[in-house]
């Protein structure tokens, strides 16, 4: 299996016979058959959804290597990061962990599959791939391709998919996008759950240095420091006190002192 990963130019007979020693019993082949398909890079593509299975394997090293060798496959088509994306609502913690490190690694590719999954209908998958798109987010500009979709979400029946949707546009909010996510956060503030209003506090505070944060925001954020819940009043003012605004700044004071 080494000499077959060293291969420059691997046909699919080659590809086909590793993925079967993938599932031989004996641990040491299966470690071999991962590091040729990972050695392989995009020649391996097609083994992708195999290399993902054995996260779930009782071996820790091999769970590893698998996740290694994805990761170095690299360039992968929409198909093949559709079949990791599907991976993200397992119930095993230590796959959809790993599939989240992986789509994160992969990155611009990722983002297309990862915003068709924020419609699933499972509760598990929109909130897995709402995470991971503001985990890309922090590097990737491009991730605002899945703006409209997380705004959408902030709306969401699920608490759960509402809270990841905020965490997520405040990890991808910039001068480009702000007046679109500042709409959807600032509605969000008004939501029945407290949870969900302190994530929309949270994540507008993210935005504190922009230009139009103190006439979109900042008032928003003024009249929640008067919210029923603690985390919420703290989490609004926190997010206030980031700004660099020096007008922004007196509408603060003021607030504190009618607070």
């Amino acid at each position: 299996a080494n000499a077959l990963g060293n291969i420059t130019s691997a046909n699919q007979e080659v590809i086909k016979s590793l993925k079967e020693l993938l599932k031989d019993r004996d641990k040491d082949i299966r470690m071999a058959a991962i590091n040729a398909l990972g050695n392989l890079g995009s020649l391996s593509e097609d083994a992708v959804p195999e290399l993902v299975e054995l996260l779930k394997d009782t071996e820790p090293v091999i769970q590893f290597a698998a996740k290694s060798s994805v990761e170095k496959i690299g360039g992968l088509s929409k198909k093949a990061v559709n079949s990791i994306v599907k991976f993200l609502s397992s119930k095993n913690l230590h796959i959809s962990t790993a599939v989240k490190k992986i789509l994160v690694r992969i990155g611009e590719s990722s983002i297309v599959p990862l915003t068709l999954a924020l419609s699933d209908t499972d509760k598990e998958m929109k909130t897995a791939a709402t995470l991971v798109l503001g985990d890309i987010g922090k590097t990737i500009k491009t991730v605002k391709e899945a703006v409209p979709a997380l705004v959408l979400l902030l709306r969401d029946k699920e608490k759960e998919v509402q809270i990841a949707s905020a965490f997520a546009l405040g990890e991808i909010i910039d001068s480009d996008n702000f007046d679109k996510i500042a709409v959807g956060l600032t509605e969000a503030l008004k939501d029945k759950e407290s949870d969900v209003r302190y994530a929309a506090a949270e994540a507008l505070g993210k935005a504190g240095a922009l230009q139009n944060f103190v006439k979109s925001a900042a008032p928003f954020l003024i009249s929640a420091l008067k919210d029923e819940s603690n985390k919420v009043r703290y989490a609004a003012k926190d997010s206030l006190i980031r700004i660099t605004s020096k007008e922004a700044m007196d509408y603060l004071i003021e607030a504190l002192k009618d607070s």
